[in-house]
C-alpha cells in the first residue's frame, strides 16, 4: 500500500523519477540493500557489499539520531530552501522540516536502490509535499554533473545543504566532488546573470547597428573549403607568446599554418612584424574598438577581421582590411533578415567568457586540423598579465593588484601548481567544455608555463612544427572577397513583417495593462472569485506574446534577466492557492516585466527601422 501510494504521487508530480526507477529495477533488485528493524521498533537501511555491511541510519535509534542531526542546523531559519543530499528512509528530512515548516526543499538520493527502499517503506505524505520542489536520483556515477545546473538555474533563494552523515563516511570523495560542483554551478549561475544583466541591451543594440555590415560581408564559413584539414595556430595574448615569436615568424613566412589572433594578441604580433591571417573579435562593450586600433592607425589591409555579429559596433568603423562575420548565439536580430539553413544554425557560435573560447569553437567548426594554441597561459607568468607589446591606455602587460585578488592555484602543463585567478579559471573551464562537448581530438597546447587545459595535448611549438607543419598550408585566396549587395525590397519586406508583429505586440501590452487595472480593483475589495477569472483571462495574451516574433527576437532578449527570474517565479505563482497573495505576486513580478517590455519596444523598433531603411 505504501509503495502504491508513493508511486501514484511520483507518477503525478515526478514521473521521470518513477521512470528511472522502473528502468533501473533489475539493478536495484540485484543489490543487497535491506531494511532492518532496530531495538526501539524503528527501521534502518543496511547496504551489504561482500563481507562488509554499512548502515545509513543508527542501528539502535534512527529517530534520536535524526533529532541530533537537526540540532546542528539551528540557523536553518535564515534559509528559504534546503537541499538534502541523501534521503535514506527520510528520518532527518521529516525532523528538519517539522522544526522549520517554512522551508521549501529538494531531495537528492545518490543510490537508486536506497530510494526504492524508502518509497517501499515510508509514506512520502509524512513530508510537506506542497513544498517539495524537485527530486533527483542518480542511476550512474556522477549523474549530478548533468542536473546540477538545472537545479541551480531554477532556485534563486539561499540554499542550505544537509548531507546525510553516513554518506560522508561511506563516499567522502563523491560528497567532496558534489560540493565542489555545487559551488561551481552557483558561481556560474551568478556569473551568467551578471553577464546577461550587463550585456543584454548591448547584444541587441550592436546586432541592429551591425546589421547592414553583417549582411554585406560574407560569413567566414563561406571560405571553409580553404580551411578543412589545414593546421591553424590560435594566438592568445598570454605572457608566453613572446617566447614563440621567432617560430611564428617562420610559420608565417613559409605559410605552414594559418595564424588567427584572438583579440589583443594582434597587437603583440604586429609589434614583432608578424601579420596574422585573421583577427577574431566579439566583445560587445563599446571600447572593444581599442583591439583593432593599431591596425586602423597603421592602415594594415592584409589582416582579415572575423567579427561576431554582436561586437561593439564601433569596432567595425573604418577597418582597412576585409571583413567576415560569424553569427553569435546572442544575436536574435540578424536571423530576421536572412534565410537560416540547417547548416547556418549549426554554425552559430556560442557566446563565451573570452575571445579565445569563441575562436576555439569557430576553428573547430571550420574543420581546421590540428588546432594549435600559442600564448594561452590562463595563468600568471613572470609577473605578466599580457605578452610584451600589448599596451592599452588603461593598463600595460604587467600584473596589477586587482588581477591577483582572489588568486588560486591550478595545474600547469607540466603538472606543477601555478597561480591563476577566477577570470582565467572560468576561461579554462569553458575551453575544456568546448573541447569535450565537441569531442575535439587534436587540440595541441604549446604554451610553456600555461595552465593545463583538459582535452589538449601539450607539445612545445618546435616539436609541433617538426611533426605537423611540414608544407605550405595557407591558400592565397582564403580571405579575399567582395561585399554582398543588400536588396532594398527584401529589407522592406522583412521590416514590414516585423512592423506587423510590433503592432500586434503593442496591442497585447494594452490588454495586459487593462487586465492589471482590473486585478488591482478586485484586489482592493478582495473579490476573490473575480480575481480567479482575471487570472484565467491572462492566459490568452500570454500565449499570443509567446508566439509573437517581435517579442521573441527583440523585446525578450532586451529583458532576458528579468524574464529568467520571472520564469523561475511562475511555478510558485501557479501553485499559490492564496488568491490575494497570488494577485499581489502577478502585479509585482509580471506587471513590472510588462512595464519594462513596454518601455523598450518603441525604442528598439525605432532603431531597427532607422538602421534597415536603405
Amino acid at each position: 500500500m505504501i509503495l502504491t501510494d508513493n508511486a501514484t504521487f511520483l507518477e503525478e508530480k515526478f514521473p521521470r523519477i518513477l521512470e528511472m526507477l522502473n528502468q533501473d529495477l533489475a539493478s536495484i533488485r540485484s543489490r543487497s540493500v535491506e531494511v532492518m528493524s532496530t531495538p526501539n521498533g524503528s527501521e534502518t537501511v543496511v547496504i551489504n557489499k561482500g563481507d562488509t555491511s554499512f548502515y545509513l541510519h543508527s542501528r539502535y535509534d534512527p529517530l534520536k539520531e535524526a533529532e541530533l542531526l537537526v540540532e546542528k542546523y539551528k540557523d536553518a531559519e535564515k534559509y528559504k530552501h534546503v537541499f538534502f543530499y541523501g534521503v535514506g528512509l527520510g528520518f532527518h528530512v521529516e525532523a528538519l522540516l517539522k522544526k522549520h515548516p517554512q522551508l521549501k526543499f529538494t531531495l537528492y538520493e545518490p543510490d537508486s536502490a536506497v530510494f526504492y527502499k524508502y518509497i517501499s517503506t515510508r509514506s512520502m505524505s509524512n513530508l510537506p509535499l506542497e513544498k517539495l520542489n524537485q527530486i533527483y536520483l542518480d542511476c550512474a556515477t556522477g549523474d549530478f554533473i548533468r542536473w546540477l545546473p538545472h537545479f541551480v538555474n531554477k532556485i534563486k533563494e539561499d540554499i542550505l545543504i544537509v548531507v546525510l552523515p553516513s554518506y560522508e563516511r561511506k563516499e567522502p570523495e563523491k560528497v567532496r566532488r558534489f560540493s565542489e560542483s555545487f559551488i561551481e554551478a552557483i558561481k556560474e549561475e551568478k556569473t551568467s546573470l551578471q553577464v546577461n544583466s550587463s550585456f543584454e541591451k548591448l547584444w541587441i543594440v550592436n546586432s541592429i547597428m551591425n546589421l547592414q555590415r553583417t549582411l554585406k560581408n560574407p560569413n567566414i564559413f563561406s571560405k571553409s573549403q580553404y580551411f578543412e584539414g589545414k593546421p591553424v595556430i590560435l594566438v592568445a595574448a598570454g605572457p608566453s607568446l613572446e617566447e614563440e615569436i621567432d617560430r611564428l615568424r617562420t610559420i608565417k613566412k613559409e605559410g605552414l599554418a594559418y595564424i588567427f589572433a584572438a583579440g589583443s594578441a594582434n597587437k603583440a604580433l604586429i609589434k614583432y612584424g608578424i601579420m596574422p591571417d585573421a583577427l577574431c573579435t566579439y566583445d560587445p562593450l563599446p571600447w572593444n574598438f581599442n583591439v583593432v586600433q593599431d591596425i586602423r592607425d597603421l592602415k594594415i589591409q592584409e589582416i582579415a577581421l572575423i567579427f561576431g555579429s554582436t561586437v561593439g559596433y564601433k569596432t567595425l568603423n573604418h577597418y582597412p582590411g576585409n571583413k567576415f562575420h560569424m553569427l553569435i548565439s546572442q544575436d536574435t536580430v540578424t536571423p530576421l533578415f536572412r534565410k537560416m539553413s540547417h547548416i547556418d544554425q549549426l554554425n552559430i557560435i556560442s557566446d563565451a567568457p573570452s575571445i579565445a573560447v569563441v575562436s576555439l569553437e569557430l576553428l573547430y567548426k571550420l574543420k581546421f586540423d590540428p588546432i594549435i594554441l600559442v600564448g594561452q597561459n590562463l595563468a600568471f607568468k613572470n609577473n605578466q598579465f599580457y605578452s610584451k607589446g600589448i599596451v592599452y591606455s588603461y593598463r600595460d602587460e604587467k600584473v596589477i593588484d586587482e588581477d591577483v585578488r582572489g588568486a588560486l592555484l591550478v595545474k600547469d602543463v607540466q603538472g606543477q601548481p601555478i597561480k591563476s585567478n577566477e577570470t582565467f579559471n572560468s576561461m579554462r573551464i569553458n575551453m575544456e567544455r568546448i573541447i569535450s562537448g565537441y569531442h575535439m581530438k587534436n587540440v595541441i597546447n604549446t604554451t610553456q608555463g600555461g595552465a593545463h587545459i583538459e582535452g589538449t595535448i601539450f607539445k612545445p611549438l618546435e616539436e609541433v612544427m617538426s611533426a605537423y607543419l611540414v608544407e605550405k598550408a595557407v591558400h592565397v585566396d582564403a580571405f579575399t572577397h567582395e561585399t554582398n549587395p543588400i536588396d532594398p525590397e527584401m529589407m522592406a519586406q522583412k521590416l514590414k513583417r516585423i512592423e506587423d508583429e510590433y503592432l500586434s505586440f503593442k496591442e497585447l501590452i494594452w490588454k495586459f495593462e487593462k487586465l492589471f487595472v482590473k486585478i488591482l480593483q478586485h484586489l482592493r475589495y478582495e473579490k476573490k472569485s473575480l480575481l480567479e477569472k482575471d487570472f484565467e483571462l491572462l492566459n490568452e495574451p500570454l500565449n499570443k506574446m509567446e508566439n509573437n516574433l517581435f517579442y521573441n527576437h527583440l523585446v525578450r532578449p532586451l529583458n532576458r534577466v528579468q524574464q529568467e527570474l520571472l520564469f523561475r517565479e511562475m511555478d510558485e505563482i501557479r501553485k499559490n492557492t492564496d488568491t490575494i497573495a497570488k494577485a499581489n505576486q502577478i502585479l509585482s513580478s509580471f506587471g513590472s516585466y510588462i512595464a519594462n517590455c513596454k518601455s523598450d519596444m518603441e525604442e528598439v523598433f525605432r532603431l531597427l527601422k532607422e538602421k534597415t531603411t536603405l
